[in-house]
Formats: C-alpha cells, sequence, structure tokens
C-alpha cells in the first residue's frame, strides 16, 4: 500500500456545494499527503521543505475530513476539517461543516482534482473569490493508503 505551520492550516482545507457525490468514488478511503505547497500573502510554505509533518484525508459517500500537523522549527500547527463534496470530472468542491478556524465553516470552495492511479492532485482554489477567502493558493498531493 502506498503509504502540513499558522494559516497553512487555512490553505489545507476546501469548502463544497449542495449536490453530494452518491457512494463509492474514486476518492473513496483515505489517503496521505506526500507533497504540499501554499502560497500565502506571497509567502510560500512547502512540505517536505521549510514545513515536517503530515496529513490524512478520508472521503466516503459525499462526505470528506482531514487531520494532520505540520512543524516549522520549533511552532506546532494542528489541523482539522471536514463537510461535504463533489466531484465532476476534474472540478472539485467542499462546503466546510467543521475547521481549525471557524471563519471557513460553511464556506465553499472550488479546486482542480486529478486521480491518476493511486496518487491525487489538488491544486487551487480555481476562483479569485476562493483565493481571497484563503488568502492564497495551494497544491497537495497525497498517495492512496487504503
Amino acid at each position: 500500500m502506498l503509504k502540513t505551520r499558522f494559516a497553512l492550516g487555512l490553505l489545507m482545507l476546501c469548502a463544497g456545494s449542495t449536490v453530494y457525490a452518491q457512494g463509492p468514488t474514486s476518492l473513496s478511503g483515505t489517503w496521505e499527503m506526500r507533497s504540499g505547497k501554499w502560497v500565502l500573502g506571497g509567502q510560500e510554505n512547502t512540505l517536505p521543505g521549510n514545513l515536517s509533518g503530515g496529513q490524512l484525508k478520508t472521503y466516503s459517500n459525499g462526505h470528506f475530513l482531514f487531520v494532520g500537523q505540520t512543524k516549522s522549527g520549533p511552532d506546532v500547527q494542528n489541523n482539522f476539517g471536514g463537510g461535504t463534496y463533489t466531484l465532476k470530472g476534474e472540478d472539485y468542491a467542499e462546503t466546510l461543516t467543521y475547521h481549525v478556524a471557524p471563519a471557513l465553516v460553511g464556506r465553499t470552495l472550488h479546486f482542480k482534482l486529478v486521480v491518476k492511479g493511486d496518487t491525487m492532485t489538488l491544486t487551487g482554489p480555481v476562483s479569485t473569490e476562493d483565493q481571497k477567502v484563503l488568502g492564497g493558493t495551494l497544491t497537495e498531493v497525497y498517495v492512496r493508503k487504503d
């Protein structure tokens, strides 16, 4: 089986829509973050790089959750959230039901998501408005755990 510091928690989320995926999809199961790049307010953070740690993301029947922790020197950032998602082709949307940053609860954010074999790549957000909500952009790469 193949096995994320500060506002990074804001970027390591995602939000959704009112149409939910039904039943198992190509996302169903648990995914482990292998790498990430978050650009917030012009500052870039990368994992691996200036950040160490990790994150798991799980999908099931139109719902998702994620939990993780990153470290930058002595600073530790815990991260968690979840809600509902939709996926139509590469157009992916998450609506946050709960999140470590309460201001993000209820937000729907739109991304591009590509699954190739056991690797999932999430990029975005794709809209300027969503980028303002998050304060930047992200690219996250995950590998399927199960």
